[in-house]
């Protein structure tokens, strides 16, 4: 599997379920791209790596449950798998890149192991059935566009370790009703908040020192 290459199951658009074997470690990218029957996948214990597009558009995939001692999903992993409903992911993940699951529609419960470093730029954008994320502890950045479009997301806990809100990060998350911004916040980008309902007001730490146009559009309640 390692070794041979890309795409191999790329387009079996009959293929409805398969076992990965024990021993493999890695997807390759593009390895399921297009396999829109696909809706059960079983994944070994030892593995530690999904590659880019793995799973794109797999969008009869119900859910996934990665082993422990998985580390890395790598860009657009499961992007448009919009029938994924549930994944689990273990403490041992590292890392979440850009797009990872961009537009997976029906994914309404999402626990991110505090184990995650990082988490890359759009990663949960269109995920719009999530009602409610916790980012875990030493996450630096939200990073741009990471819920946008998450128009059922209620509440989100950023933690103390963020610095940095990147653009459009919850823009049109209509049902973020109340966030509390990490005290030592120092930047927060453009359309950021943008067309966010919150009702209780939102209070802007002194620390910040650069907001861009339209962070907070829409939003009546602001406090500086």
């Amino acid at each position: 599997w390692t070794t041979a290459g890309t795409d191999i199951f790329a387009g079996c658009i009959k293929l409805k379920s398969i076992i990965v074997p024990e021993g493999v470690t890695a997807l390759p990218n593009y390895v399921f791209y297009g396999a829109d029957c696909l809706t059960e996948v079983i994944l070994p214990s030892t593995l530690q790596t999904i590659g880019n597009y793995a799973f794109y558009e797999c969008d009869k995939l119900k859910s996934l449950e990665f082993p422990f001692g998985f580390k890395k999903i790598n860009n657009s992993a499961f992007g448009y798998c919009t029938g994924l409903t549930y994944v689990s992911l273990p403490g041992t993940l590292e890392k979440i890149f850009e797009y990872a699951f961009y537009h997976c529609s029906s994914i309404s419960d999402l626990w991110i192991p505090e184990s995650v470093e990082y988490i890359g730029r759009y990663a949960f954008c269109g995920c719009r059935s999530i009602k409610e994320v916790r980012i875990p502890f030493g996450i630096t950045a939200i990073e741009e566009g990471l819920f946008w479009h998450c128009e059922n997301l209620e509440r989100i806990v950023i933690p103390e370790s963020v610095k940095i809100l990147e653009s459009n990060a919850f823009n049109e998350c209509f049902m973020l009703s109340e966030i509390r911004l990490p005290s030592g916040i120092t930047s927060i980008g453009k359309y950021a908040f943008s067309w966010c309902g919150i009702v209780n007001g939102l209070y802007v730490p002194s620390c910040v020192d650069s907001i861009g146009v339209r962070a907070f559009n829409y939003i009546n309640n602001v406090v500086y």
